[in-house]
């Protein structure tokens, strides 16, 4: 009985050490699970910190700037190694010492020019949203009360029927017949016209055309600026700015313009060039708003200091190398927006159609061209003089009433030139000049975004040479490598502003 008992007991005790044995096993595996699992928690923990403080290295000048945040991945010239590194020295510290990390590789990542400069539209929306301005697209349409410069379909078809009549009257010159007499009667109807309607003063009738060919040849910019406006002509190095990295239509050349007055078909080219504007204008958003808000213009340049353009807003309009010849792109394309409105007004005052009937009888007899299509292209040129005196009184400062009438027209037909220097009453309700320039920039959407980013690397570049908006990430992605305890792990973490 006692052997039987002693190996019963032994039996009991082996299966005891057995399972103790394998409970010791399983809580030593359990644990090295957990910690496996912990340390991989950990890994990736330590990651996101790291993805955290690359942010945290974002270009103080630009945000400071444009309340945009960026990444710059080339650290400056430093190169992308220098950011992998500063990272690996990040995530170790977060790791430990129980932990090695083996490497950091950045990923291609998101840059801001990405997908249609996303990015800047997204960071834009997002600084918008809670700042407070005193201009909007909203006021814009209200002074406007929603009309842009799109002539109405009469005065299209008027047109279209002026222009039929000047090429049977070209055809009729070409024709080969005799005509002298007829001319010469008509031209004797024409001088007794002149002397009915001119008799109380001698003096010679100037063509008003003569003097916009002038300023075609010289440029608009001089004859609008005020006299105290200083613009720079010297010239920006833009060869490695954002648009042309991202896009292929930076700079292309504008088509040329004929200012002449001496043709239908041109005058009506002219006033539909820039007349209709106000979808661009409800459809732009808030990116012209926040233009307005963060750069400078001609008639405001306290927005920032010490900028590569002084005119910056002109710039993103125009894309060209100087103050200068961007100022020169936007005034002309301003005389644009005003000529029709102007010329439809003109249309409909009958007082000064009898000024303009006046002079084109006179320049009728001298051309041979029939008083009817000269009164048009005379209407025309006066109609476009006035809207230069317009730009000169915005350039000014002054707010405008966006229609005319016979109190806030400015020049007179008889002294075109001299008159651009007089002004009529300022309407406090009217558009300034940067509100034209909302407008002209809503027409310049497609590359609105990617010229704020030339702007912005420019000024940038002025404290940080070889800053490049190329290299510049709203969303970083990258990868790691981390060994613990013989056991490598492999972390991919993306994160963005």
């Amino acid at each position: 009985m006692k052997n039987k008992k002693n190996n019963n007991s032994g039996k009991v005790s082996i299966f005891l050490c057995l399972l103790i044995s394998g409970m010791v096993i399983l809580v030593g595996t359990f644990y090295q699970i957990i910690n496996i699992y912990n340390a991989k928690s950990k890994s990736a923990m330590s990651a996101r910190g790291t993805i955290s403080s690359a942010k945290a290295q974002y270009n103080n000048y630009i945000f400071e700037k444009y309340h945009i945040l960026l990444l710059d991945k080339n650290c400056g010239g430093k190169g992308e190694a220098f950011l992998e590194q500063i990272m690996e020295k990040q995530l170790q510290k977060n790791l430990g010492n129980q932990f090695i990390v083996s490497s950091v590789s950045l990923n291609e990542g998101t840059f801001i020019g990405d997908n249609k400069a996303e990015g800047l539209k997204n960071q834009i929306d997002e600084y918008m949203s809670y700042v407070v301005v005193d201009y909007s697209i909203d006021k814009i349409l209200t002074a406007t009360n929603g009309k842009d410069g799109e002539l109405d379909k009469e005065v299209l078809d008027s047109l279209d029927n002026f222009e039929s009549e000047e090429q049977i009257e070209n055809n009729a010159e070409n024709a080969k017949y005799d005509e002298n007499d007829e001319k010469k009667e008509n031209n004797e109807k024409i001088e007794n016209d002149i002397n009915d309607k001119n008799n109380e003063t001698a003096t010679v009738i100037e063509d008003p055309r003569d003097f916009l060919k002038r300023v075609t040849r010289t440029g608009f910019l001089m004859f609008v600026k005020p006299a105290k406006m200083d613009i720079s002509a010297e010239t920006v190095d833009i060869s490695e700015v954002p648009s042309r990295d991202f896009t292929v239509t930076f700079g292309e050349s504008e088509e040329d313009i004929n200012y002449d007055f001496d043709s239908i078909y041109f005058l009506k080219k002219l006033l539909t060039t820039n007349d209709k504007w106000v979808d661009n204008l409800k459809s732009a958003g808030t990116e012209i708003v926040y233009a307005r808000n963060v750069f400078n213009c001609a008639t405001n340049q306290n927005v920032n200091e010490d900028t590569v353009f002084k005119c910056e807003m002109e710039y993103l309009i125009g894309g060209r190398k100087s103050d200068y010849d961007n100022m020169e792109y936007v005034v002309s394309q301003l005389i644009l927006i005003r000529f029709p409105i102007d010329f439809v007004y003109l249309l409909n005052d009958s007082q000064k159609q009898e000024e303009i009937e006046v002079v084109s009888i006179a320049i009728a007899a001298a051309t041979g061209i029939p008083p009817e299509l000269t009164e048009v292209l005379i209407t025309g040129a006066w109609s476009f003089a006035e809207a230069m005196a317009d730009v000169k009184m915005l350039l000014k400062g002054k707010r405008m009433s966006f229609v005319k009438n016979k109190d806030n027209w400015i020049t007179d037909l008889q002294n075109i030139e001299e008159s651009l220097d007089s002004e009529c009453d300022e309407d406090l309700l009217g558009l300034c000049y940067e509100d034209y320039l909302m407008i002209l920039m809503s027409m310049h959407a497609t590359k609105l975004h990617y010229r704020m980013l030339d702007i912005m690397q420019l000024n940038a570049c002025q404290y940080e040479e070889n800053f490049r908006i190329k290299n510049s990430l709203v969303a970083i992605d990258a990868s790691y490598e981390i060994d613990y305890k013989n056991k490598t792990f492999f972390v991919r973490e993306e994160d963005g502003y």
